[in-house]
């Protein structure tokens, strides 16, 4: 497939911040030294090193931290919400990171993070945080995808961070699906692959590593990896005709990583282990079969997953028997040494050879060659990206073009400024009522617990049912299943219309009785709240399209071309 060049050169589009928008940057110079030389160069201890990311306590440099990169000659380190306090705290850890790792074994780190946008983003303070993957895909827009992987590449790049563990490239196709949801860009393959090839043209335009994850599909199971091993019973058949299109995709437009996932596929190997431990999905299908050249690392090892049945220097040795070429270990002190002892004594005594491990450590020196990580840090200075005007207006646009109007029986919406009907708000989200009630004034508020019991459900119903005769309009504004039997009972003893907004997953509708009205905003970021009480009231057209199947009795609104719902 040819290189994603065509929306580049329209000129940024939408927002032209003067940013170099090279496709795929890539940094290495003449003076660059080749990888073989530098692999030539390596001690066996430095080559084993390459091959672990690890996490690290605190926020800034500790002696611990600094004895871990000095006797682990560590190839990566992630960031976790425990190491940020601000970005330019995280830009000055990143440095003497760096810095230590250069002194001692001169060759830098890939320093990465979780930054997918939605309800995952581990830098949060000081950053804009962009809508989730499915509000993207809602909108169905490859210019807002892509706009989001750059301009999250920008922030990340500002604080020196050169990898981003996203996007997720799994197609959400069961509701029950617990890890996944929103963070997928939806369930179709097509939308999928799309939406995800520009969001990693624009990270790697910038220079920063995308890395799709979770190969090969965490989006149709039940159970979540990081507690036990989900199994997806397809066969290879199933699997390239669905679930692994969106990686194929991805690698043939030059894909940089793949994470694993920590799933079983028995249907590609009967033995049940994880794909991160399977030769034949991480060698044959991925570097056989897919012609993957890039970096393939896991998800973490001390998830419940693996360790439930696996010591960590046994997991970590299968995992690059199998074929990945990174470790994540990402918590505990002692785990971390034992996969670099376990990697070491297994080349010495001929278990992993030196060959196997040599093509692994090319691949990772290769990659942070590509993405400049050895050269002087280039990313724009915090000052130009960090609360940047251009990001936050881009944030707004997608949660403008993603909030989707599914049902809106008899034209209950919008509400706008001649309208009589009294309206009660029943959320967790009190920002949510101040926007709302700033369109729409004849507005009440019953705060609803975020994750009630069922003791709190009672109570709740019983204290909304006191006040029905003051109200015409009851509207949901839902983040959690839980909060769904106070819609159910409710239903069956109010006789008035019942809207409900949902700030989560849009398969709540499957679990709702009844309501006249179903509005999905795919996440709780404050850009998403305010374009929904927007849309409610009349002040914006609602632009969305559902990413996923609702597969219910309900009457679809059809979208028209006009600047507002059209009223019945």
């Amino acid at each position: 497939m040819k290189k994603l060049y065509i929306l580049i050169s329209l000129g940024c589009f939408i927002f032209n911040n003067g940013y170099a928008s090279n496709t795929s940057l890539v940094f290495q110079s003449e003076e660059s030294p080749s990888v073989q030389e530098m692999l030539f160069n390596m001690t066996l201890a430095q080559k084993v090193g390459q091959l672990l990311m690890v996490g690290v306590k605190d926020k800034h440099l500790t002696p611990e931290t600094q004895k871990l990169v000095k006797d682990l000659k560590l190839g990566g380190v992630i960031f976790y919400s425990h190491n940020v306090t601000h970005p330019l705290q995280v830009k000055e850890f990143v440095l003497d990171l760096q810095q230590i790792s250069r002194l001692e074994h001169q060759t830098p780190l890939f320093i990465a993070v979780d930054q997918e946008g939605g309800s995952v983003a581990r830098i949060r303070k000081n950053t804009q945080i962009l809508p989730s993957a499915m509000a993207i895909g809602a909108t169905r827009s490859p210019q807002f995808a892509f706009m989001a992987g750059k301009m999250t590449a920008l922030d990340l790049s500002a604080m020196g961070i050169n990898m981003n563990l996203a996007p997720v490239l799994d197609i959400n196709t069961n509701e029950e699906n617990s890890v996944i949801g929103i963070r997928s860009f939806g369930e179709s393959p097509e939308l999928v692959s799309q939406l995800g090839m520009w969001y990693i043209e624009g990270l790697q335009s910038q220079g920063v590593v995308a890395t799709a994850k979770h190969f090969p599909g965490h989006g149709d199971t039940i159970q979540d990896s990081h507690y036990t091993v989900p199994v997806l019973q397809k066969n290879l058949e199933d699997l390239e005709k669905f679930h692994l299109i969106p990686f194929r995709r991805a690698i043939e437009n030059g894909l940089d990583a793949i994470m694993t996932a920590h799933i079983s596929v028995p249907g590609l190997d009967p033995s049940g282990i994880p794909a991160t431990f399977s030769y034949n999905l991480l060698t044959n299908i991925i570097r056989n079969r897919m012609n993957f050249e890039g970096v393939i690392i896991t998800d973490d090892l001390e998830m419940k997953s693996i360790q439930n049945d696996y010591g960590i220097g046994e997991a970590a040795l299968k995992a690059i028997l199998a074929g990945a070429d990174m470790v994540m270990v990402s918590w505990t002190k002692n785990k971390k040494y034992e996969v670099f002892k376990t990697l070491l004594e297994a080349v010495k005594t001929g278990k992993l050879s030196e060959q196997r491990l040599n093509q692994s450590v090319k691949r990772i020196l290769k990659l942070k060659l590509k993405r400049g990580i050895f050269e002087p840090h280039r990313g724009p200075a915090l000052a130009e990206t960090l609360g940047n005007t251009l990001h936050k207006n881009l944030a707004q646009k997608i949660a403008d073009h993603a909030v989707t109007v599914v049902t809106n029986e008899g034209g209950i919406f919008p509400l706008q400024e001649e309208d009589t009907r009294r309206v009660l708000l029943i959320t967790p989200l009190d920002n949510f009522y101040r926007d709302f009630k700033f369109f729409y004034e004849r507005t009440g508020l019953q705060l609803m617990p975020a994750r009630p019991t069922l003791s709190q459900i009672e109570s709740t119903v019983s204290e909304i049912t006191q006040r029905k005769e003051r109200y015409d309009l009851f509207i949901f504004g839902v983040t959690h299943p839980s909060q769904l039997d106070i819609i159910n009972q409710l239903s069956q003893t109010i006789e008035k219309p019942i809207a409900v907004i949902s700030f989560g997953s849009p398969y709540f509708l499957r679990k709702l009785k009844h309501v006249s009205a179903y509005v999905c905003s795919y996440g709780m970021e404050k850009e998403l709240i305010h374009a929904t009480a927007q849309v409610l009231s009349g002040i914006l057209r609602p632009y969305g399209t559902l990413p996923v199947s609702l597969n219910k009795d309900v009457v679809l609104v059809e979208k028209k071309e006009t600047s507002t719902i059209s009223r019945k």
